[in-house]
């Protein structure tokens, strides 16, 4: 995922570069430190738990 944000802000970033705004049932949401893009995100393995 790192990977494709740093496509997308158009440089090298990592975990650390971001705040987690919230952590919800399905979603996490976080949010670059030095440009404010907000994104959220989850994992199949999540939304699996969530729909059995």
């Amino acid at each position: 995922m790192m990977k494709q944000l740093g496509k997308v802000l158009g440089k090298m970033v990592t975990p650390y570069d971001f705040s987690t705004i919230e952590r919800g049932e399905k979603y996490i949401t976080i949010q670059h430190d030095e440009t404010g893009l907000v994104v959220a995100y989850t994992s199949e393995e999540r939304l699996n738990v969530k729909m059995n």
